[in-house]
């Protein structure tokens, strides 16, 4: 005769498959995740290789140093940071370059060993992809000198009176090309103008390496 199996009845109280500390550390992962996500789509990320994006920038500039630097967390794990000084407070306090004593540990540095201290350029963008405005913050020479120099050109000024396309060709820092184009000058559109009046935002709040919560106010709806 055949073997018959039976199931186990069903137990009024049914135990977790997964330990309780499991569970703890994916709940908090998960968060950190969405926290991350949340933060980062407040920022103009750089075009991937082969794309561009055009914005409009929309406030004033901001500037300062900034360098990257690696850490660990509470709990051991590897992690890389940015530690940033708006140029305008160290003048205040009569600084004209970074105190060295706030340069944090494991920064990254330059051949000849001393801190690899850049200089930021900061402002808020419209990125017309996305229709949201984001902090646009860069580091590349070839960025602030292209940025600079359609500042410069009588024929384009002020940078809130025309838009950029800035486009990426290359994968590693070594071939990498980045690429700010002015295109021609022309209003904003008003829907833009008028969403830009509600829109939230600390600029030099970013530059002082506040939290994201002190830097961004509450989401407003898209345009």
């Amino acid at each position: 005769m055949p073997v018959q199996t039976r199931r186990n009845q069903a137990t009024t109280t049914k135990e977790a498959f997964l330990p309780t500390a499991l569970r703890t550390r994916l709940e908090a992962e998960k968060k950190e995740q969405a926290d991350r996500a949340a933060a980062t789509s407040g920022y103009l990320a750089v075009p991937k290789d082969g794309e561009s994006v055009e914005i409009r920038v929309m406030s004033t500039c901001r500037w300062g140093s900034e360098i990257w630097y690696d850490y660990q967390d509470d709990e051991g794990q590897p992690r890389r940071g940015c530690a940033r000084w708006d140029a305008e407070s160290l003048a205040e306090n009569g600084f004209d370059d970074v105190p060295a004593e706030e340069i944090p540990e494991g920064c990254a540095t330059r051949k000849n060993g001393d801190p690899a201290v850049k200089t930021f350029m900061a402002m808020i963008v419209w990125n017309y992809k996305e229709e949201k405005f984001q902090i646009w913050s860069f580091t590349q020479q070839t960025l602030i000198q292209q940025f600079t120099k359609a500042c410069e050109n009588d024929r384009y000024g002020d940078p809130r009176g025309y838009d950029f396309e800035w486009s990426r060709k290359g994968k590693t820092m070594t071939d990498t090309v980045h690429t700010l184009m002015a295109l021609p000058p022309s209003p904003v559109a008003d829907e833009i103008a008028e969403a830009y009046l509600d829109f939230e935002c600390d600029l030099k709040a970013y530059c002082m390496n506040e939290a994201g919560d002190k830097i961004f106010g509450k989401p407003k709806p898209a345009v």
